[in-house]
């Protein structure tokens, strides 16, 4: 866990060299749908894995509270990018999950009462050599 202190002031310093505009765009960010997932956290390093909705990618934002530095591997040409700028924001908010939480979430009721299930499928590709050369195939 994160000492409170370290969280705040890691906050104040991300809040600081984030240009208006972007800390905008984290604070976007930390509404809606969007999923923010602790893969590891210490006062040494905290990851965060960033699950927005509608996008393939999942940017994963790596904190430093002990030096006050970050990183994203969003290959935006900012520090702090968007991503980072809301990584603090739940952070200081409390708001990060962890794989747990979202296991529990993911076996919750539905509002009709119902269990929610997850369907899961696997995608194969095959390389085929035919007799106009060499094809592909994707099948579930």
């Amino acid at each position: 866990m994160i000492p409170e202190a370290l969280i705040a002031e890691l906050f104040k310093e991300i809040q600081e060299n984030s240009l208006p505009a972007i800390w905008s765009q984290g604070v976007t960010l930390t509404r809606g749908a969007n999923t923010f997932l602790a893969l590891s956290q210490s006062p040494k390093e905290c990851v965060i894995s960033l699950r927005i909705k509608g996008q393939v990618l999942s940017p994963k934002v790596t904190l430093w509270p002990e030096n006050l530095e970050w990183d994203c591997d969003c290959g935006s040409m900012e520090s702090p990018c968007p991503h980072v700028a809301a990584s603090a924001i739940i952070l200081k908010r409390g708001g990060l999950q962890t794989t747990a939480t979202l296991n529990a979430a993911s076996e919750s009721t539905a509002t009709s009462g119902q269990k929610l299930t997850q369907n899961t499928a696997e995608i194969h590709y095959a390389f085929l050599r035919g007799p106009t050369g060499l094809s592909f195939e994707r099948y579930i």
